[in-house]
């Protein structure tokens, strides 16, 4: 969030306009303010999104536009590909190519994504975007080169360095088609093991031994389904949380969440529900575990340690569309109606604000939930207390504005 932002969220002429009811808001693109850097066209396919957490910048997948974008949270919100351009390919370098990007995951500065179409696991250094230092890169130092730009709009930011992670299989099986990718535990190592579910073989592999100094490698392993059962698995998502694994399983005979031990792959339950039919993506917000479906709803599971419960949070089932609301209007009786989405994919939380890649409406929305002020106002304390605005405390009570432009 920009400073001008912050500093006209806290004032009281627009404290008394914000509503009070939990919102749905498009913020990508933009189509109030027909804005050039976020206007209508601008992304082709959101897939999946993660958040670089100190800084609020929110970074996800175009998976027909061939690129890694990344958005930030001024006024309003500004788009811009970081790596790929509007081409399939397979190149490393500042000038990447990818074929088909989908799955996304992140550790410190770096972007662990599922190139699906080149059947590989690429790793984007993005130092230069979230650190003013210089030397912060881990891949290849950045270089001062200018951003090129059409019609004003940034196109292929060249700050971003791109290495694919050489894969030694213990099983001797591959990767075909990674489309799901999160990390998992760093135990006396430099950089996490990471869950990568594939979609053309039905399984899910773990990557150990993760390795960037010199030569970007890494140690496959087969974790689940074993090769001797019969279980047919989609993993479309997989989140990892407490030495559990959960998987997002998509097919349309058998859909629901697999919970698996991470070490062991050895499965543990199943989440099912006549409101998880097909699910999509995942993220977890405190002890709650939110689910995309590809009925166009949102739905939460409130209880993953004890006993499950799965609720509807937003979105109309089986009516897709493309419509800002609230969260729920059966639970505000607002007259705004309750917000629509079109197969919705990836998501991503900071605080109890999820951000939601609707992948039918060729958009980003903004799904704020449990009072947002609170979820979001850790953004505008860092950014006014950049300028020495020592008065705000994390413990007040600041309201943080319906629409994240």
């Amino acid at each position: 969030m920009s400073v001008e932002t912050a500093l006209e969220v806290f004032s009281p002429e627009i404290q008394k306009l914000l509503p009070k009811e939990d919102v749905v808001v498009t913020i990508v693109p933009e189509i109030y303010t027909f804005w050039r850097q976020n206007r209508p066209g601008t992304v082709i396919c959101p897939v999946d999104v993660v958040i670089h957490q100190q800084t609020g910048t929110v970074f996800f997948t175009d998976h027909r536009g061939q690129q890694v974008m990344m958005c930030d949270l001024h006024c309003p919100a500004s788009v811009s590909s970081i790596a790929g351009e509007n081409q399939p390919g397979c190149r490393d370098g500042k000038k990447s190519l990818f074929q088909e990007p989908s799955g996304l995951c992140m550790f410190m500065n770096l972007l662990f994504l599922c190139d699906s179409g080149n059947s590989s696991i690429r790793v984007i250094d993005t130092a230069r975007l979230v650190s003013k230092r210089r030397t912060a890169s881990t891949l290849e130092p950045g270089t001062g080169e200018s951003v090129e730009e059409e019609d004003g709009i940034p196109i292929a930011g060249k700050y971003t360095v791109t290495s694919t992670l050489s894969l030694i299989s213990t099983s001797r099986t591959p990767l075909v088609r990674p489309f799901s990718i999160c990390c998992g535990r760093r135990i006396l190592q430099d950089y996490p093991d990471l869950f990568v579910g594939d979609t053309k073989q039905g399984k899910v592999f773990k990557i150990t031994d993760v390795k960037l100094a010199n030569q970007c490698s890494g140690r496959l392993q087969e974790l689940y389904p074993a090769g001797s059962t019969s279980v047919r698995i989609l993993p479309v998502a997989v989140v990892f949380h407490q030495d559990r694994l959960f998987v997002a399983n998509g097919t349309t005979s058998e859909p629901g969440i697999h919970v698996l031990h991470a070490n062991r792959g050895t499965l543990l339950s199943t989440i099912t529900s006549p409101l998880l039919p097909s699910p999509s993506g995942m993220c977890i917000v405190d002890i709650c575990l939110m689910v995309t479906c590809e009925n166009h709803t949102v739905v939460k599971d409130s209880h993953m340690d004890v006993k499950v419960r799965v609720e509807h949070l937003t979105g109309k089932a089986y009516e897709a569309g493309a419509e800002d609301g609230v969260v729920s209007s059966e639970r505000f009786h607002s007259p705004h109606g309750m917000a629509k989405f079109h197969s919705p994919h990836g998501m991503a939380n900071t605080g109890s604000a999820l951000f939601i890649c609707d992948s039918g409406n060729k958009s980003f929305i903004l799904s704020q939930t449990q009072n947002p002020c609170k979820s979001c106002c850790h953004l505008c304390i860092h950014t006014l207390r950049c300028l020495k605005l020592t008065t705000i405390e994390e413990g007040d009570d600041f309201h943080f504005p319906n629409q994240c432009r």
